[in-house]
């Protein structure tokens, strides 16, 4: 089992910025796709954030991209929701709320990041939880 402390550490590093402590965590047993209490993976943090190494880092040891939902999309990180995009992250996913990326990133005005999700088949119709396309 796991220590709760490398977790721990791992979302930290992550959050942080800090590729190369990422990398150690995962060497020394930490779990990739691991929740913090928020449910959320390092993965999905750090694409809200914008921290194109670390993303790049998680995806190259192993970090489940299809389970993203909207923060790829949040922060206008255009180059981080093209990175995922090469995954085949489906443009159309939804959250709890269900809402799609393209939903969120135009709550957000997040422009850069509608041109990706666009580009990439993004449905504009989709109706969330509330019934809203747009």
């Amino acid at each position: 089992m796991v220590s709760s402390l490398l977790q721990e550490s791992l979302h930290a590093a992550a959050l942080s910025d800090h590729a190369s402590s990422v990398k150690i965590l995962l060497y020394h047993g930490a779990q990739i796709d691991a929740t913090d209490f928020m449910k959320n993976t390092p993965l999905f943090g750090v694409c809200e954030m914008g921290h194109t190494d670390v993303v790049q880092t998680l995806i190259d040891d192993g970090a489940r991209v299809g389970m993203l939902d909207k923060d790829a999309s949040l922060g206008d990180h255009a180059y981080i929701c093209q990175t995922l995009m090469k995954y085949v992250v489906d443009p159309n996913i939804k959250d709890s709320s269900g809402r799609t990326p393209i939903q969120c990133a135009a709550y957000g005005g997040y422009v850069n990041c509608m041109s990706v999700l666009l580009e990439h088949k993004a449905d504009t119709n989709v109706n969330d939880c509330e019934a809203n396309s747009r």
